[in-house]
């Protein structure tokens, strides 16, 4: 899984990926524990160019991939196809897809931009009641804030894992699953 993810490419050249990549993969999927998830269908919210749908295929009946950027959704498309991975890509925001939907898959991966989630989409998850969701932050004030809405709504944290990728700065990436 990690030697294809590490051949990730956006093709205008507009992904961005921390600096320390490999490690970082090695650090998420060993927090993602993907064999352990149950299977059917999963969501993986903010996709980008496919860093967690690509490995999620593999290990969920469907994976439908949530994106709004246009160059990332393409490059998702891309990759997907090069590491012959069926993806369901959806190319809207996450508020918006998450708006129409009426079933919860098994499982939501959410690793949204440093604004986080916000109350939209954290009151669809919650309307929604998917059984696991996995969010991945790298703003501990956003997730604090979006983790609020959550557990006041019978969510609760199971696991908590931190991968230090700037160090000696505040940065910090953390990995809640609930």
């Amino acid at each position: 899984e990690i030697a294809y993810l590490a051949k990730l490419e956006g093709a205008d050249g507009t992904a961005l990926f921390k600096p320390d990549f490999l490690a970082y993969l090695r650090a998420l999927r060993l927090s993602l524990d993907v064999d352990a998830v149950p299977e059917g269908p999963a969501w993986d919210l903010y996709a980008g160019v496919g860093l967690f749908s690509l490995p999620l295929a593999g290990a969920f009946d469907k994976i439908v991939a949530v994106e709004s950027s246009a160059a990332a959704a393409n490059d998702l498309t891309q990759n997907a196809q090069r590491a012959g991975r069926a993806v369901d890509m959806q190319h809207l925001a996450a508020d918006h897809f998450l708006a129409v939907q009426t079933e919860a898959p098994d499982f939501v991966l959410a690793d949204p931009p440093r604004a986080g989630l916000g109350k939209t989409v954290v009151d669809h998850l919650t309307r929604l009641r998917p059984q696991r969701i996995t969010i991945v932050s790298c703003d501990p004030a956003t997730l604090a804030r979006d983790l609020a809405g959550l557990l006041a709504n019978s969510y609760a944290i199971e696991r908590i894992t931190l991968a230090d990728l700037f160090p000696q700065t505040a940065h910090l990436e953390t990995i809640v699953h609930l």
